[in-house]
């Protein structure tokens, strides 16, 4: 069972259809009202150190994900420089896994990162979709693709992969071509897989469409729930599946629905920063293709980053919050319990600027990648942002 969303390039129609209305049974569903029950609560981060930055000798190309291990190890993917680098507990760089190539264990601008309980680790490689494993050592252990049959002739791609409670979660894409039309169709899912690459359970499937004689390449082409989906310690799954709407869903890793929540919270308009930045992911797309135009969305999306906290609680960013933020504050974060209720903002106070930093919590420490926009729009070649910064890691104590 599955909860499946549908939508269509040109006119980003989207259908949701549950996965308990799929079983004939009515999953709890917790519509919220604007104010949350607690009053509002701010946080100030204590740093701890920095890693990178202008005055460092660390040189960090794009981190795209953090992970902190059991004994405290933190692993920093780099997916610029195709390398993970692993750190102390206090930020001393321990050693460098991993580099590009095509050989065995080695790939170029891995996506995402997961760690296994057995210290393995797995590099998403987004063309062809497979994790590329390494030993806790950082030697070759082979590769896990993933065995579809949603689209037989298509190809795969790979953009996200979790892990918590035996459940593995990876989020990609499957691409064909319509034998008679100039009209290609992109897949969407996210769904759990076991180590072998077998899918077990998809949680959200959309489909988007591409019409080459209208050379209009839209946004919807490209968006998908990457970064509005977490794995709980337990397994459980939460995805905020809708694009203009906040609306969580919580799903047991066998694929039932077990409850959603929903906040009213409108779209923000996109200013000129925000638009051109889409534009030019967008368009470097649609540069494959002479003659066709980039058409972003004119709002953002509701929920730009979603986690899970060791508590259960989920912290959505919105957008609004993202672009808008008070004077002094990093970013507030609207919080639900594990039931879904809305149960408290926080304001986080720490340096930075949430439109060009990105935020990342575990367990009582957060780390903050300073400069991560900057570098995704430096990448994409645009070059137009002003004062970018090299990029650096900061690591805080949560009060």
């Amino acid at each position: 069972m599955r909860a499946v969303i549908f939508w269509i390039a040109m006119a980003a129609t989207v259908i949701l259809v549950p996965a308990a209305d799929l079983m004939g049974a009515e999953a709890p569903r917790i519509d919220n009202e604007s104010k949350p029950k607690q009053e509002t609560r701010t946080i100030e981060l204590e740093p701890l150190w920095t890693i990178g930055g202008s005055e460092d000798d660390v040189l960090l190309g794009t981190i795209e994900r953090v992970l902190v291990l059991d004994d405290g190890r933190i692993l920093l993917l780099d997916s610029q420089l195709s390398q993970v680098l692993e750190c102390s507990p206090d930020g001393k760089v321990i050693r460098v896994i991993g580099h590009s190539g095509e050989g065995p264990g080695e790939l170029t601008n891995p996506r995402d990162m997961v760690s296994f309980s057995d210290g393995t680790l797995g590099l998403v490689k987004m063309f062809p979709g497979q994790l590329v494993m390494l030993t806790p050592d950082g030697d070759p252990a082979g590769v896990v693709k993933m065995e579809t049959d949603d689209a037989p002739g298509g190809f795969a791609t790979l953009h996200r992969s979790l892990q918590a409670g035996g459940t593995l979660l990876l989020g990609g894409s499957i691409m064909t071509m319509n034998p008679d039309l100039p009209v290609q169709t992109r897949s969407f899912f996210l769904a759990r897989f076991d180590r072998e690459g077998n899918k077990l359970t998809e949680y959200v499937h959309a489909e988007a469409t591409f019409d080459m004689r209208e050379a209009k390449l839209h946004e919807s082409w490209q968006e998908f729930v990457w970064s509005r989906m977490d794995v709980a310690a337990d397994g459980t799954v939460v995805v905020c599946i809708p694009r203009d709407e906040l609306e969580i869903s919580w799903f047991a890793p066998e694929g039932t629905l077990l409850r959603s929540a929903t906040l009213p919270v409108k779209p923000w308009p996109r200013n000129r920063l925000a638009h051109d930045r889409m534009f030019s992911i967008l368009q470097r797309q649609a540069d494959h293709m002479p003659g066709t135009e980039a058409v972003p969305a004119k709002t953002e999306p509701v929920v730009v980053d979603l986690m899970v906290r060791d508590n259960g609680d989920v912290w959505c960013l919105t957008s609004r919050s993202m672009w808008e933020a008070e004077a002094g504050t990093f970013a507030t974060y609207d919080v639900f319990n594990e039931n879904g209720l809305y149960a408290q903002q926080v304001r986080v106070v720490c340096e930075g600027d949430a439109t060009r930093d990105r935020l990342l919590f575990s367990g009582d420490r957060a780390y903050r990648i300073a400069g991560y926009w900057d570098a995704v729009n430096r990448v994409q070649g645009t070059g137009k942002e002003k004062d970018m910064e090299p990029m650096s890691v900061t690591c805080y104590r949560i009060p």
